[in-house]
């Protein structure tokens, strides 16, 4: 694609997306007011933050992104698992010990300090709850030796979908400094005006650029192009699309995603109406306005601390006016918005009960499965629009770096499943594991009548199951291998055992024959 095709497509998918920015806007400036600004009004270190009067909607914000973070994706747990798609390749020892140090090694990378997975994972889920789209950049470093993660604003980033409603294009607006610009494209790479700026030293000087990603030929294709000059600053290619987009709700015939924030934004706006009415009248009845008469007054009304006022007699005095302004009814209404707020960002499925409240921990423990299940289908899109793409795309990085371990003779062209482990994951199967122990319960007292009843369950299959349900680390169940040469043992024992006996019973008999056949003889 040329320059001029970039740049003519970037500015049609701008347009497209003109209806959202400004709603986007709206929500930034009262739900996230540290985003950069969507319609390009607001200047470098300029002042936000300077319509919210209550920080309900921030917090909540807040506190989604954290929980479906710490839920999703925490960096303290293994939150996914790798598995052969053959059962019998599970098995093998040296097939998944192989499979378990691929594993290490993408999970030492993703908890990387340099590739800062956590924290750009974390700014994208900020983005996702808050404007209903968030964008992760998921590649190389610039010495080819790890994995870059990276969160992109969604104010510099445009998309689009598929026929599938997949999204597979991406065009980013991002701003270079001049210095910046030379060291990443390389003086002889820009066009001749940068290269002009940067020997005359204007280095701090903004650059506009297009960033576009889009599929050609079975891979994406990846252009750098300055808008001013249309010149090309690099051209090349992704095996796979480099970037996670999930949408956090995706109605009918939208590209880009619904979130708590759009929905709750009514709301927002009415709560900081009320706050800012309620500071007002908060003030008049703290410090009241005064009654004082039209005449007869030299200096102007002093309402300071031991503030002296002066009349002449016979005035009517200073009185402060009885505004009637009912403080308990706009504290209601004000908490009951809060509340409202709290409850589209599921602020009360992402909390513990508090101390006042009387709970065991069974109680907390089946809250805990609720709520998880109540965020199911937000996991679902967040599996398949994001942590799939970054799964992917870093173990294809790092297996073109050479960072896993020689592949096992056999395994090659074998295929492997994504399992998820993270407590969401686990919750939704944890309904299995609860099912079955609800029909145990059940037929337990059958047992005592008919035996028989609890040898249908195979005890082996139930263990595996429930042990991947709960994330038993596969390490504390003895292998198949292992297993099956203790029946082969416990087998041969037996058989041991049975022939010692019969050869037992038979010389006893022996002798007892030989015994009757000497009381006969004498």
């Amino acid at each position: 694609m040329t320059a001029q095709s970039i740049i003519r497509r970037g500015e049609s998918l701008k347009a497209d997306r003109g209806v959202w920015d400004g709603h986007f806007q709206e929500v930034a400036e009262l739900v996230f007011p540290n985003h950069p600004d969507f319609l390009g009004d607001l200047t470098v270190g300029q002042k936000k933050g300077l319509k919210t009067y209550d920080s309900t909607a921030i917090h909540s914000a807040e506190m989604l992104a954290s929980g479906l973070h710490g839920r999703l994706t925490n960096p303290a747990s293994e939150w996914f698992k790798l598995e052969f798609e053959d059962s019998n390749m599970n098995r093998t020892r040296r097939f998944s010990s192989w499979l378990q140090e691929v594993e290490k090694t993408m999970y030492k990378e993703l908890r990387n300090s340099v590739s800062a997975f956590s924290t750009h994972a974390h700014e994208m889920y900020l983005e996702f709850v808050t404007f209903g789209t968030g964008v992760l950049f998921i590649g190389e470093t610039a010495d080819l030796d790890g994995v870059l993660y990276k969160s992109i604003p969604l104010s510099e980033a445009y998309i689009a979908e598929s026929q599938d409603g997949i999204v597979d294009t991406l065009y980013r607006f991002p701003t270079f400094k001049v210095r910046n610009l030379v060291d990443k494209f390389g003086l002889d790479n820009v066009s001749k005006k940068i290269q002009k700026l940067y020997q005359d030293e204007k280095y701090d000087l903004d650059i506009h650029i297009i960033h576009a990603v889009e599929p050609k030929e079975g891979r994406w294709s990846s252009v750098y192009v300055e808008i001013e000059t249309k010149q090309v600053l690099r051209e090349g290619f992704f095996d796979s699309f480099p970037y996670a987009v999930p949408r956090f709700y995706k109605a009918a015939g939208e590209t880009y995603g619904r979130s708590p924030g759009i929905t709750a934004l009514p709301t927002v706006k009415m709560l900081n109406e009320m706050q800012k009415t309620l500071i007002k009248a908060a003030q008049k009845v703290v410090d009241p306005p005064l009654l004082a008469p039209d005449d007869g007054y030299l200096n102007p009304v002093r309402t300071v601390p031991g503030g002296i006022n002066y009349f002449r007699p016979g005035a009517d005095k200073i009185e402060a006016l009885n505004t009637q302004a009912n403080i308990p009814i706009g504290l209601e209404m004000v908490q009951q918005a809060q509340e409202a707020i709290r409850l589209m960002f599921f602020v009360d499925q992402l909390s513990l009960p508090n101390k006042a409240e009387r709970v065991t921990a069974t109680e907390i423990m089946q809250r805990t499965e609720d709520s998880m299940r109540l965020l199911g289908p937000v996991a679902g899109r967040i599996q398949s629009e994001a942590l799939e793409v970054v799964i992917d795309r870093t173990f294809k990085i790092l297996l073109t770096q050479g960072k896993f371990p020689p592949t096992p003779e056999g395994l090659q062209g074998s295929d492997f499943k994504v399992s998820y482990t993270s407590p969401i994951a686990r919750a939704q199967q944890q309904l299995e594991a609860l099912s079955l122990q609800r029909v145990l319960e059940i037929m337990t007292p059958f047992a005592s009548i008919d035996p028989q009843i609890m040898s249908r369950f195979d005890s082996e299959e139930v263990l595996k199951g429930v042990s991947e349900m709960f994330g038993l680390r596969p390490s504390f169940l003895k292998t198949e291998e292992a297993v099956e040469a203790e029946k082969q043992q416990a087998q041969q024992m037996q058989e041991m055992a049975q022939g010692a006996e019969i050869a037992k019973t038979g010389s006893e008999a022996a002798l007892n024959l030989a015994q009757i056949q000497g009381v006969q003889g004498g």
